[in-house]
Order: structure tokens, then C-alpha cells, then sequence
């Protein structure tokens, strides 16, 4: 019987396109792995569709990205990202993902919280860098609007390889179907055992981070 990596292999030879499921939370993405779609998209407009919105942008970026991270925590195969320029914005998406690889023109920064959006940066991403850098390099980093080029992500472990962007998805997909070759159960078991100390914080911490990021946006005399 052919293994779902060869078959997820010999679909990328042979098909013109791999199918794209589009999906609305965390559980949409977890019933879509185990139907066995090999990938997945989530948009605004998913989201917006999820709160019974329409899509004229009543939904902030930190609602967004909140339920992007909650879609990648909730899938248990390894996610590989490949950063092919500078990451202004949530950073963190692709920080918390299982393998990053970053092309040599990269940044990673979290400007658009207290440095330049004047409000605290409690959506989740406080807890990954501080996780990722240390206490004190992460409140430097939040607290400065410090931004990290491509060589000191790599040298503070942000990033596990740099490569001139042009190398980098072939790079990602050459890692895709090393891991491929891996059974289903060890694939997610493995993931489920690495990410659980980050799934633990953000799950104990997230409702009170986001209650004082919701509270400083109320602070009219910011920026006085």
C-alpha cells in the first residue's frame, strides 16, 4: 500500500494543482486533516463569516491573528515556514511553526503593539518571543521596537537556516517530504509533545493578555 507521503510526493509531480480547502476555525482545520486534505487556507473573510460578519473589515488584526494561531496550534503535523522578507506584523505566526527557514533579506519585530500602536502586546505574541528569546531580550525587543535582521534571528534561534530567498521554497519543500517519509501517528504524536509547553502558556495566559490589550486601546491620554 502506498504511504501518504509518497502519494503527497507523487501528487505534487503529477497534478497541475493541489486542492486547497478553505476553513473557518481550529476544529474546521483539525476535521479537514484527519479527511485527509493536505492543505488548508484561512482567510478574513472566514473569519468574518465565522462571528456572522460580513467582510467590510469590522474585525481587528489581533481577532484575525488570533484565530490563525489557534487554526496552526490545533493541526498536529509539523509546520514549516518559509519567511522570504521582512515579518512586520505577527511575527509570531511564523515563529511558533515547527521548522523556520528564513531568506537572508528577513526582519522579525513587533512594532505594531507598544512602540508604534500604543497598546500592550498581549495576543500571544508576548509569550512567544519570551519563550523564543528570554525575558529580557523579548522586553527589549516589545519594549524598543527593536528590529531583528535575518543573521541575529539565526544567531538568537529564531530562525533554523538562512538562504538566499530564490533557494528558500525549495529548501522548504526538500524538508516537507523528509518529514513525509514519517508515519501519521509519529508525525503528530512528535508535534504534540514539542509544542505542548507553548500551547500550555498561551492557553493559561491568552483571556487576561488580551483583557489589558483590550483595556490599553481605552487609553485616551496614549501618547501624550
Amino acid at each position: 500500500m502506498e504511504s501518504k507521503g509518497k502519494a503527497f510526493r507523487r501528487l505534487l509531480q503529477d497534478e497541475p494543482y493541489l486542492f486547497t480547502g478553505g476553513i473557518y476555525s481550529p476544529l474546521d482545520a483539525q476535521i479537514a486533516e484527519r479527511a485527509g486534505m493536505k492543505s488548508i487556507y484561512l482567510s478574513g473573510y472566514s473569519v468574518a463569516m465565522l462571528n456572522g460578519w460580513p467582510d467590510m473589515g469590522f474585525l481587528t488584526q489581533t481577532e484575525v491573528t488570533q484565530i490563525a494561531s489557534m487554526v496552526a496550534s490545533a493541526v498536529e503535523v509539523p509546520i514549516i515556514a518559509a519567511v522570504n522578507g521582512p515579518a512586520m506584523r505577527h511575527a509570531d505566526l511564523a515563529l511558533m511553526c515547527d521548522i523556520v527557514l528564513a531568506a537572508d533579506n528577513a526582519t522579525f519585530e513587533d512594532t505594531a503593539h507598544f512602540h508604534n500602536g500604543s497598546i500592550v502586546p498581549g495576543d500571544g505574541i508576548n509569550v512567544v518571543f519570551t519563550m523564543l528569546l528570554g525575558l529580557n531580550r523579548a522586553r527589549y525587543l516589545m519594549l524598543t521596537g527593536q528590529v531583528l535582521g535575518a543573521r541575529e534571528a539565526k544567531d538568537l534561534g529564531l530562525v533554523a537556516e538562512l538562504m538566499p530567498r530564490e533557494k528558500l521554497l525549495a529548501r522548504a519543500w526538500e524538508l516537507a517530504q523528509q518529514l513525509a517519509k514519517k508515519s501519521d501517528m509519529l508525525l503528530r504524536y512528535t508535534r504534540a509533545v514539542l509544542t505542548h509547553p507553548l500551547k500550555k502558556q498561551i492557553d493559561e495566559g491568552l483571556p487576561y493578555f488580551l483583557a489589558m490589550e483590550t483595556l490599553s486601546t481605552l487609553d485616551k491620554s496614549t501618547g501624550r
